[in-house]
């Protein structure tokens, strides 16, 4: 797919005309680390910006009116929780140590990546003593959220070149893969921390 020349028709270059209202609503530009920036009408929009508008596209099967909703608030979220700045916080090695890693693989079979940028998430090393790593809920998104905010900069959206695909057409080959350990841990008498956790991670992440 060439984004140089996209037909008015298309939703990518319908999401980019509405950009502008978005941003003047939410008070927001900054989406995983890009600026999203408006043109001038009849100038070619940013490719990085591009980039951040399909993956919403996307993630919602193409439905132009909610990638609108899902960016929008995406944005509000960011503004308000500043995930960035968790980057440069301090986290209890205590409480998250070894938990996470952010590397680079080669040979996934499940991509046409040369290499690919992967995050393990070993919750087993907390299966001994869930409530000293879970009990704070806050505490502990607010880590992961980082954790997922270090893995979306080795993706180095901000120098993007590659167009991604429209829904359906191919794999984005902007995409980490997210790798659960659950050694240890019953799925079937998780600890209430354990769950309420989970449930805010997996609600965040799906959301924003």
């Amino acid at each position: 797919m060439d984004w140089t020349d996209l037909p008015p028709s298309h939703n990518l270059a319908k999401f980019v005309a509405e950009l502008p209202a978005i941003l003047k609503e939410t008070g927001h530009h900054e989406m995983y680390g890009v600026e999203l920036q408006t043109v001038e009408e009849g100038k070619p929009p940013l490719h990085t910006t591009l980039v951040i508008l399909q993956k919403f596209l996307r993630a919602n099967a193409d439905d132009l009116f909610k990638a609108k909703e899902q960016l929008s608030a995406a944005l509000e979220w960011r503004k308000t929780y500043r995930p960035l700045h968790a980057l440069d916080e301090t986290f209890s090695a205590d409480k998250f140590g070894r938990l996470g890693y952010v590397t680079k693989l080669k040979g996934a079979t499940e991509t046409k990546n040369e290499e690919d940028i992967v995050t393990f998430n070993v919750y087993g090393y907390a299966a001994k003593d869930p409530k000293k790593t879970f009990g704070d809920t806050e505490a502990f998104v607010r880590w992961r959220v980082a954790l997922m905010e270090l893995t979306i900069q080795q993706l180095h959206l901000k120098e993007a070149t590659q167009p991604i695909p429209d829904y359906g057409k191919g794999p984005d080959p902007y995409q980490a893969i997210q790798v659960h350990d659950y050694l240890s841990v019953s799925f079937f008498r998780q600890p209430a921390e354990v769950k309420a956790s989970s449930s805010k991670i997996i609600d965040l992440f799906q959301k924003n």
